[in-house]
């Protein structure tokens, strides 16, 4: 997953923000590959052939604030 367009994508953004913003020891890499993995999965599991019983919009929102927190300087 590490290689896929969408993960280098969010490495180029997250490398952007700014050593200030992200805490100390976390990985920039490792975050845009955790939200790419994240992205495909919740979308996998959004296209299943049963009902989603979510809203894609706010299950993908949750996932970014969940990477975000983590990673945030506190």
């Amino acid at each position: 997953m590490d290689n896929s367009a969408l993960a280098g994508e969010l490495a180029d953004l997250i490398h952007q923000a700014g050593r200030d913003e992200i805490a100390e020891g976390i990985d920039p890499d490792l975050v845009a590959v955790t939200l790419a993995t994240g992205y495909f999965a919740v979308l996998h599991a959004w296209c299943k052939p049963d009902p989603a019983t979510f809203d894609l919009g706010d299950r993908l929102r949750q996932l970014v604030l969940l990477v975000a927190d983590g990673m945030a300087a506190k």
